[in-house]
């Protein structure tokens, strides 16, 4: 049992940085991981017998969110066609598999670093696509993501991050700071 429990967090921490790491790259890798690392995460805490021992934060509001949503499929004009969408409500398991799976400061900071290098290699590619095509009020960059507005939200979250990191973790970082100002510059274009 003691080996299973052991690969089973080895297969945690591997779809978790792959999760961060291709987040700011492709939605789909990001959403195999995602699910991979939730499935183990469920089948460990299944093994364990440790449902209590496990933290739901706004798991009540998500939970009245999702009511809702599934109320408002049955009650469409034609259900089937509502029900599609309604997959992405699995997307709410992001929240409790990185709060019950990541163990600890070290985890969490290697997670937060990955994230903020993966997001300085998008901006990069972000620059580079500025430099080689032009850029206008109507052509945007759109970094690795096929939307630009998509591209642009997660470089903000990141930047976000990275600002906030680097202005109040102490002892200061300063390739947060360095970190922030890239996402900042590539955001402008």
């Amino acid at each position: 049992m003691t080996r299973t429990l052991k690969i089973l967090d080895g297969l945690t921490g591997i779809c978790l940085i792959v999760f961060v790491l291709f987040s700011m790259f492709s939605i789909s890798v990001t959403q195999i991981a995602l699910g991979l690392g939730a499935l183990v995460w469920l089948a460990r805490t299944q093994l364990t017998g440790s449902w209590k021992d496990q933290q739901w934060p706004l798991g009540i509001p998500f939970l009245v969110f999702s009511l809702a949503c599934l109320l408002a499929v049955l009650t469409a004009v034609d259900p089937a066609v509502s029900l599609k969408p309604l997959k992405k409500l699995l997307l709410i398991l992001t929240v409790f598999w990185v709060a019950n799976t990541v163990q600890g400061a070290r985890q969490r900071d290697l997670l937060v670093l990955l994230l903020v290098i993966s997001a300085c290699g998008a901006s990069l590619y972000g620059f580079y696509q500025a430099f080689t095509t032009s850029v206008t009020l109507k052509t945007r960059v759109e970094g690795t993501m096929s939307i630009y507005m998509t591209f642009a939200g997660l470089l903000m979250l990141v930047g976000l991050l990275s600002l906030a990191r680097f202005l109040f973790r102490k002892p200061r970082e300063p390739g947060m700071g360095l970190a922030a100002g890239l996402i900042l510059i590539c955001l402008l274009l």
